[in-house]
Parts: structure tokens; C-alpha cells; sequence
């Protein structure tokens, strides 16, 4: 199953970083590279570079999601990552809309509160019909071939 990163890498004039959050994961710094516990397998990992909230955001994941599987593309796409309300919400919404399956790993996202975290999977479950499962349940999952 191809794993696919996500990251950050903002420029420092992006409205998003300037006017909002400040200067974080600026292109080309620590901050804008996986930690090292999750370290991409440069062999079979693909990494993206986003500059807004959404992973798909003239990022070149859709067509990478497309051409795996030798051509039959993905169906579900699993997110996990930070922050549930913001980035996964918006990853979500843009995978929706696509007309992927969506899964969030519950215990692989997290948001600034326990109460954005729990607004932020009732909404993605309600909205765009998210199913949220613990991380053990989609791998589980994956190992039987019940993910599409």
C-alpha cells in the first residue's frame, strides 16, 4: 500500500503563514520535513508539498493517486496527520469531492482541543461521510483487503 507524505512547505510570503499562523514549515527548513520517527522509505514513499491547508491544492497528489495501482487508481485514501480540523478537514473535503472513500485514523490525527478533535471527526463523518477508525482497525483492515 503506497504510503504518501503530506508536508508543509510554505513560502515565508504565503498569506496562510504570513497573516495567520506566522512563519512555520518554511520550505527547506526542519520544520517543513518529516520527523524522524516517520521517516518516508525513499525506495516506496511518496512525499507532497502543500502550501495551504489542503494535501491535493496544487500539490500533485491527484494525479499520483491515479496512476498507482498500475493505472487503477486509489479508492480510499487513509489521513492521518495534524491538525483534524484544519488540514485533514480540508484534505478530506478535496478527496470528497473527487469522489474518493475516505478513512480518518482517529488516533493518527490531532487537533489544538479535544473539543476541535471531537467537532472536527463528527464533522468529517457526518459531512463527508468519513469512516473513523482506531489505527490498528485500518491496518487490520488493509491486511484483510477489506479497504478498497
Amino acid at each position: 500500500m503506497p504510503v504518501i507524505y503530506s508536508i508543509d512547505a510554505h513560502y515565508p510570503q504565503d498569506v496562510e503563514v504570513v497573516r495567520k499562523w506566522g512563519n512555520h514549515a518554511i520550505k527547506g527548513t526542519p520544520g517543513a520535513q518529516v520527523i524522524a520517527e516517520l521517516k518516508p522509505d525513499e525506495t516506496k514513499d511518496y512525499v507532497v508539498e502543500k502550501r495551504t491547508y489542503s494535501g491535493f491544492f496544487e500539490t500533485g497528489l491527484e494525479p499520483l493517486l491515479r496512476s498507482l495501482y498500475k493505472g487503477d487508481a486509489v479508492k480510499t485514501v487513509v489521513l492521518g496527520g495534524l491538525h483534524t480540523q484544519m488540514c485533514v478537514r480540508h484534505t478530506a473535503a478535496d478527496a470528497f469531492f473527487r469522489g474518493y472513500h475516505i478513512v480518518i485514523a482517529q488516533d493518527g490525527v490531532e487537533a489544538f482541543t479535544q473539543k476541535d478533535q471531537e467537532q472536527a471527526l463528527k464533522y468529517l463523518e457526518n459531512v463527508y461521510d468519513a469512516k473513523i477508525m482506531l489505527v490498528n482497525d485500518v491496518i487490520k483492515e488493509i491486511v484483510d483487503q477489506n479497504l478498497e
